[in-house]
């Protein structure tokens, strides 16, 4: 039986398991939220470890492969927001709530250690700048990049993008507004603002781009996308700030057999068989790494490219918990 971990909503996951369901192949989806609300219970004695959904045993002896595809991010749920934006709590009350529930989520990952996994549980917390220096030491190339925390430290004749060293977070601006921590542009508007000393923060230098590169991996094979986002100047720096009413053209590109040979070198290097990996193919002709996102979107790529990407996550799994 295949055991699939993911949130109320995704809609990749739903995809997933309409094939399984094709293929008549047993499975089981739980989704974060149950175990807020009462619907999975843990039980643990000198007889072991146990679980039960909607007041069914989960057999963990019948499972042999389980998709990490998203589970956990207590703090996305509306649950921690009503708590961390509540008057009535201290800042410490959410932030023990989520330790909590993270222990929680810890214990059941361990409890399905020997299990096959399609996207590890223990390859998902990644440090950005580890990987950077990975990638490198695999043979792809990367931007320059600092850490800093110092005006001094940026040279003002360069162009500097800047971005969050952690995966980037909604930041409440008012009551009724919320913000995202997007890449952005080290401008001159920027940069004479920017007081003597700040937060420790990574820099990159620009890279000209002529436009990126979406890859999706699994089990190593490479589907990779071109996003033509440059000449729009919405999405220019970022092409998250997504322009709804003239979306950027993507389409299915080539990688070169030394590419995918030094995607596989890193992803297997840092024990990832499934992620999703962005690139820029700069003006330079040259293609620079980004950084990889293990439970990234791969609907993105699926649908525009007709890769079929869904079924052959499906089949994958499949494969992993028959053989």
């Amino acid at each position: 039986m295949v055991l699939i971990l993911s949130n109320d909503g995704d809609f990749s996951t739903d995809l997933v398991l309409d094939w399984l369901a094709f293929y008549n192949h047993p499975f089981v989806r739980l989704n974060s939220n149950v175990i807020i609300n009462d619907e999975l219970i843990f039980n643990f004695d000198n007889q072991g470890f146990n679980a039960s959904l909607n007041k069914k045993i989960l057999s963990f002896k019948d499972i042999n492969a389980v998709w990490l595809r998203k589970f956990g991010h207590f703090r996305s749920t509306k649950h921690y927001k009503k708590l961390a934006f509540s008057r009535n709590y201290d800042f410490e009350t959410p932030q023990l709530l989520h330790s909590e529930f993270n222990r929680v989520t810890q214990t059941f990952f361990a409890m399905l250690s020997d299990k096959k996994w399609l996207t590890k549980y223990t390859s998902t917390h990644l440090n950005k700048i580890l990987m950077l220096k990975m990638a490198s030491e695999c043979g792809l190339l990367i931007p320059k990049t600092k850490v800093i925390n110092r005006k001094e430290m940026i040279n003002p004749n360069n162009r500097y993008i800047s971005k969050s060293l952690e995966n980037p977070i909604d930041i409440k601006i008012s009551d009724d507004e919320y913000g995202f921590m997007y890449t952005a542009r080290i401008d001159d508007v920027v940069y004479h603002k920017l007081p003597n000393e700040f937060a420790v923060s990574l820099i990159q230098e620009e890279v000209e781009k002529d436009y990126e590169i979406r890859v999706f991996y699994i089990c190593g094979k490479s589907y990779p996308m071109a996003i033509f986002s440059q000449n729009d100047p919405q999405t220019k720096i970022d092409f998250r700030v997504y322009n709804f009413e003239c979306p950027n053209r993507c389409v299915p590109c080539d990688l070169s057999s030394d590419i995918q040979h030094q995607i596989q070198t890193f992803m297997e290097r840092i024990d990832l068989n499934c992620g999703s990996l962005d690139f820029i193919k700069g003006t330079d002709g040259k293609l620079y790494f980004l950084e990889v996102n293990p439970t990234g979107q791969f609907g993105m790529i699926d649908f525009p490219c007709n890769y079929g990407l869904h079924k052959i996550v499906a089949e994958t799994l499949i494969k992993m918990d028959t053989i």
